[in-house]
């Protein structure tokens, strides 16, 4: 199902030192689910990795939130398992671009 067209939010994250990850929450203009625990996320290299499970057709799947920064550029890249294979499989790229 895609997002309303006026769909708003913000992500918040804060280190768990002891964990060495982070904690992601992130809130929604949905009047279903407002707030949610959005899973763990950390550092791969270059990347902020978020990972998390969301709920599809009653089943927990894992999914991925990779984010890459340049000075001029984000993308963040969404991903989910794809049942029975276990592989991560790209669902959407976004990039957004200062100027």
């Amino acid at each position: 199902m895609a997002p309303p067209a006026n769909w708003t939010g913000s992500t918040s994250f804060g280190g768990d030192q002891k964990a060495q990850l982070y904690r992601f929450f992130s809130c929604f203009n949905d009047a279903n689910e407002v707030c949610i625990d959005r899973g763990t996320a950390h550092w791969e290299g270059e990347a902020f990795v978020n990972d998390y499970d969301v709920e599809v057709d009653g089943k927990r799947i894992p999914g991925r939130d990779t984010f890459t920064f340049t000075p001029k550029t984000h993308t963040l890249v969404a991903a989910m398992q794809t049942e029975g294979s276990g592989k991560m499989t790209t669902l959407i790229t976004t990039r957004a671009t200062r100027q």
